[in-house]
């Protein structure tokens, strides 16, 4: 194959779909949920009656991806095989979406570049393969951010393609009210060269999208309005900053990546470079187009880490990056602007090398569940289960906390030892003639939460009556990365994110 049919090779849209397609599915039926996966599995498995109301009740988010996620398991099935399909599909479109708005906005060789970013991406292999709405989001935003562009230049029908697309993304995820916004600051600031009419066609289709959303005001509100606890840093300008600055990190190197690791830091710092140069290079080329990826990454980044700050002050400032799903596209397609306006050749691959080689790093990590900012993503609780089955005996008791799902997954498949939730209900337990043989105890490695489920209490019951025989941990964390938490907290880290303790009688 000669230099040419290798470029045209390397730019074929499909490749690197087919690329991502193959990583998203790679060990994806071994792969446990974690907690916020689970909540999704029980809405989309709820009655219609009450779908509605217990997502009102129990989450934070709009109903539209719940309910396409229950319309779905009645075609392909309840496995989580199948639930993570869907979000893997929508990354697919995601990609289709990117390659066309890119070309659209800067050419096909920036547009290249962008889809092979977000294929690579272990931001987006970890997110991407999430029963959640992280890549529904991404989705609905570059449909809509597309569908703008179309109305613009066509008008006619395609504006009621815009509104629906609105309505989709505000009923899936309220960051959708930040890129309706930045569209309008777009149109603002393109007004000259727009014709009156198409100014006017946008606000009334987005008064069209908002006067669709109303009903729903009421609940946000009162969601908003929850208590909640205060993680550290969560507000005040320095957790604000931070939780601007994080998303650069994440977005490009990823989250299964210490940002001390090199290849994770050179990667991050060329990508953050690139993206700087992409919208200079923007600026000075197509005015238009600058404004257009400058307001559609800033605007949904901006509302995430002011909801963070203000409002859901429970989410750490590690997990902006993907409260903010509608800004990452726009990221990648700056970047990738910034890769193609590089001029000198050896240049532009050596800093598209440092990216995805930090990419690579990160994306081996994942799959060996190291380095995970939040390792909780990567905890095994299906094997853990599993081992428990196999191992406890039917004179055993097995406690552990609700949100380890290991209480779901031996509830699946379950062994001879019974099985308690842990809860501060059933604590202490009263001694009895016929204690169980062996008490195992199972865990998470927690920060600000600690003793969520009374687990002082139970330990220092274990302690009158038994001995601790074997603890076995999942999840590790580095030392290092034990040390700056504990630096930045003020509190001890944990060394696994989850813990099963084998306890026996004397």
């Amino acid at each position: 194959m000669g230099r040419d049919g290798l470029s045209r090779f390397w730019a074929h849209p499909v490749l690197p779909l087919l690329i991502w397609w193959t990583l998203a599915l790679a060990f994806l039926a071994q792969q446990s949920m974690w907690i916020d996966e689970w909540f999704t599995q029980a809405r989309a498995t709820d009655n219609w009656e009450v779908l509605i109301a217990n997502v009102i009740a129990s989450e934070r988010r709009p109903p539209l991806h719940y309910v396409l996620v229950k319309l779905w398991i009645q075609l392909a099935g309840e496995t989580e095989y199948a639930m993570r399909l869907l979000s893997i599909a929508a990354v697919l479109v995601s990609g289709a979406l990117l390659y066309a708005l890119g070309r659209r906005l800067l050419g096909k060789t920036a547009a290249t570049w962008a889809l092979w970013l977000v294929a690579l991406s272990p931001f987006w292999l970890l997110y991407g393969r999430m029963i959640r709405a992280y890549s529904l989001t991404m989705a609905l935003a570059l449909l809509l951010t597309w569908l703008l562009l179309q109305v613009l230049r066509r008008g006619g029908l395609w504006w009621l393609g815009y509104v629906a697309a609105g309505i989709a993304l505000l009923y899936t995820d309220y960051s959708g009210l930040a890129v309706v916004a930045a569209h309008g600051l777009y149109v603002l600031v393109t007004t000259r060269s727009l014709r009156r009419g198409q100014v006017v066609g946008w606000f009334a289709a987005a008064a069209a999208v908002g006067l669709a959303f109303v009903p729903w005001l009421t609940v946000m509100a009162a969601q908003a309005a929850r208590d909640v606890r205060i993680t550290d840093l969560a507000g005040g300008p320095v957790g604000f900053v931070l939780k601007l600055a994080t998303p650069f990190f994440v977005w490009g190197a990823g989250e299964s990546i210490y940002p001390w690791h090199p290849l994770g830091l050179l990667g991050a710092v060329a990508a953050g470079l690139l993206w700087l140069w992409g919208l200079v290079a923007a600026f000075r080329s197509r005015r238009d187009c600058f404004w257009l990826l400058l307001w559609s990454f800033a605007m949904p980044l901006l509302f995430t880490a002011t909801l963070l700050t203000l409002i859901a002050t429970d989410i750490t400032f590690l997990n902006a990056a993907a409260r903010s799903p509608a800004a990452a596209p726009f990221f990648y397609l700056a970047a990738a602007n910034g890769i193609a306006a590089v001029r000198w050749r050896w240049l532009r691959w050596a800093a598209a090398a440092l990216v995805f080689a930090g990419f690579l790093a990160a994306t081996v990590n994942y799959f060996r569940g190291e380095q995970l900012l939040n390792p909780i993503y990567v905890v095994p609780a299906r094997a853990a289960a599993a081992e428990l089955a196999q191992s406890a005996g039917p004179n055993d008791l097995i406690l552990a906390e609700p949100d380890t799902l290991i209480g779901h997954y031996y509830g699946l498949k379950p062994g001879a030892a019974i099985y308690r939730d842990l809860t501060a209900a059933h604590l202490p337990i009263p001694p009895a003639p016929n204690l169980p043989d062996a008490i195992y105890v199972i865990t998470f490695g927690r920060d600000s939460t600690a003793n969520s489920y009374a687990t002082d209490e139970l330990a220092a019951w274990l302690a009158q009556h038994y001995r601790l025989a074997e603890a076995q941990g999942y999840g590790p964390v580095a030392p290092l990365y034990q040390a700056v938490k504990e630096r930045i907290t003020g509190r001890p880290s944990y060394a696994y994110k989850l813990t099963v303790q084998k306890y026996v009688q004397p």
